[in-house]
């Protein structure tokens, strides 16, 4: 069931939305809109790629499931499996969304660290670095001008810096130390730890959340800490 949501002016100024969309050749943007439309008052939805296109783009020709790929791999969403059922939630969604206290409760399960999927997209188009073809195999002049306006992908961004990107989204420029403790509190499991700060900037207070993670392991009483 669709319903009423609010819109920010700034959305339509997200310059990573649009290279997103623009490197795909997918409609991300009015996609997320509509995912809005179709999460329930904590942000989540279940993950069903036909259904959804009916509540975002009924008359588009688009795969939908693709869609929800490439508004995954670049953190816009998140997916989550409970009891072998997948369902999605916005991490953002709290700081954008003031929520009607009408609206029924949540029906549908929360996400917390060991329940996040993560993995690589199943297209090509829809990963954090876009895979560019290089030409050059003809010969002549045409071989020659192919290699040299073929474009080079770049490095991929290593795993550690993404968790500390992700880190400085969530808690802000001062995020360095706390997610060294929240990485030896994991275990030195970087994934365990990303899927942490996923859970956290859901959270009203993201800090307070990985603070008691980080002082449970450190065999502490968890209690609101600010100190970090």
């Amino acid at each position: 069931m669709a319903r009423i949501r609010s819109i920010k002016p700034a959305f339509f100024r997200h310059e990573e939305l649009y290279e997103a969309e623009k490197e795909t050749g997918l409609p991300l943007r009015l996609a997320f809109a509509g995912l809005w439309t179709a999460a329930d008052r904590e942000g989540r939805f279940k993950w069903s790629a036909r259904n959804l296109k009916l509540d975002c783009l009924p008359y588009d020709d688009v795969d939908f499931s693709r869609v929800l790929d490439a508004l995954t791999t670049r953190g816009f969403i998140q997916r989550y499996t409970v009891n072998s059922v997948d369902y999605g939630f916005i991490p953002t969604w709290k700081s954008h969304q003031i929520i009607n206290n009408r609206e029924a409760a949540s029906e549908l399960p929360e996400p917390n660290e060991n329940n996040i999927l993560t993995r690589a997209s199943r297209v090509d188009d829809a990963t954090v670095t876009p895979l560019c073809k290089i030409q050059g195999e003809g010969k002549g002049r045409e071989g020659e001008r192919k290699e040299k306006d073929a474009v080079v992908p770049t490095a991929p961004v290593s795993e550690e810096k993404q968790l500390y990107d992700l880190g400085k989204n969530v808690l802000g420029d001062s995020a360095g130390g706390v997610i060294k403790k929240l990485i030896v509190a994991k275990d030195g499991s970087l994934p365990l730890a990303r899927a942490a700060l996923e859970v956290a900037r859901t959270k009203s207070n993201p800090r307070e959340y990985l603070g008691a993670i980080i002082r449970t392991r450190e065999g502490e009483e968890c209690r609101p800490d600010r100190s970090f």
